[in-house]
């Protein structure tokens, strides 16, 4: 039996009848894996309109906090995510009185409507650079606090994660001086 080339004695020739096709080709170099396995385009380009908006919001927060309270920001923030998102929510099967179930309605106040009202507090007081980097030990610290508080364990190559990233805060928040 020959397979890609390669002549095969019997018993590697009757394993490889019962392979699926694919697993018998020769190995492939990383370049093939990366262009057989690529993003496609369109979830590509969501990411990156996603990180776009993501990484703009705390500039235009600060400018709007010029014109509107952070709170009434807030406010208005969510209505129009609510706005944009709800006829998408609607045909999934989402209620409006789904929201006032008191799990929900706690998991909206806090990490939904209390996060970005005290974020939009808290950005009248600095710049959004410094917002940005204490937003960037947020994975850290909720690592953190699951050792402490769940007792969770953490791999060293997590740990060292961690430290990279209180140093790398550090640094670069010492250069800004």
């Amino acid at each position: 039996m020959d397979i890609a080339g390669h002549s095969l004695d019997s018993r590697t020739a009757s394993v490889c009848a019962i392979m699926p096709a694919r697993a018998r080709q020769r190995p492939r170099h990383v370049y093939d894996y990366w262009t057989e396995y690529a993003m496609p385009r369109k979830g590509l380009a969501a990411l990156l309109v996603t990180v776009a908006v993501w990484g703009s919001t705390y500039a235009i927060t600060r400018a709007a906090l010029a014109e509107i309270g952070p709170f009434a920001l807030s406010v208005l923030r969510l209505a129009i995510a609510f706005l944009a998102l709800y006829p998408l929510a609607h045909r999934r099967g989402y209620r409006p009185r789904m929201s006032f179930q008191p799990r929900y309605l706690g998991f909206g106040l806090t990490g939904i409507a209390g996060y970005f009202g005290l974020q939009n507090l808290a950005l009248g007081y600095t710049s959004a650079v410094s917002a940005v980097l204490i937003q960037g030990l947020i994975p850290a610290v909720t690592a953190v606090a699951a050792v402490l508080l769940l007792g969770e364990r953490l791999r060293p190559l997590q740990w060292t994660g961690i430290a990279l990233a209180v140093i790398g805060t550090g640094i670069v928040s010492q250069a800004q001086g």
